[in-house]
């Protein structure tokens, strides 16, 4: 079973995969090396209700290049932790 992979997105534009922190230009080629061994090529995407719209979808296409077939969009309560 590949772990999970789970791309947090915080309100002032961090971005973490798994907890770790990964800059933006980054994120593809991270991807990329985590999807390799991923069958189902299955990423989640969780934001901060503050997130701007537009980083929400770059993020996800961004996924999508570096090979995510299924991208699942987590919900983010509060309370809950964040990037």
């Amino acid at each position: 079973e590949p772990e999970r992979i789970v791309i947090a997105m915080g309100p002032s534009g961090t971005i973490s995969v798994n907890q770790a922190r990964v800059p933006l230009a980054e994120l593809k080629s991270d991807l990329e090396k985590r999807l390799s061994s991923d069958s189902k090529k299955s990423v989640h995407v969780a934001g901060d209700e503050k997130v701007p719209y537009g980083t929400f979808v770059q993020v996800m296409d961004i996924a999508r290049q570096a090979g995510a077939r299924q991208i699942n969009i987590l919900h983010q309560g509060r309370g809950e932790e964040k990037a």
